[in-house]
């Protein structure tokens, strides 16, 4: 971490659109270079950011988890008796799980 009254001696140079600087602008209160270091030593610390392959991830269990639920309710409606509906209630309450966990990173 940087200490306060630590002189910087390097540079970094990064290139961003005019919506990305006006957006990142207004949320680093006037001082981007501070918020530029925060959030880099920040992701740093937390293992890099996956947020992307993590999203990824969950997507891919949505759609699955919405096929399985689609073909139990196709069973309950054609009168057939469903098995599974407890493991597809707990796979679903897990990834909405993680789905909050995602969102405060994002935050």
């Amino acid at each position: 971490m940087t200490v306060t009254g630590t002189r910087k001696t390097y540079n970094a140079h990064i290139r961003l659109t005019r919506q990305e600087h006006e957006r990142i602008a207004a949320a680093s209160g006037g001082n981007m270079s501070r918020w530029f270091r925060a959030v880099a030593l920040d992701a740093m610390a937390n293992g890099g950011p996956h947020l992307h392959a993590d999203m990824l991830d969950i997507r891919n269990q949505l759609a699955a988890l919405g096929n399985n639920l689609n073909q139990l309710a196709r069973r309950v409606n054609a009168g057939v008796a469903v098995t599974g509906l407890q493991e597809a209630t707990d796979e679903l309450r897990a990834t909405a799980l993680r789905v909050t966990k995602v969102l405060r990173k994002v935050r």
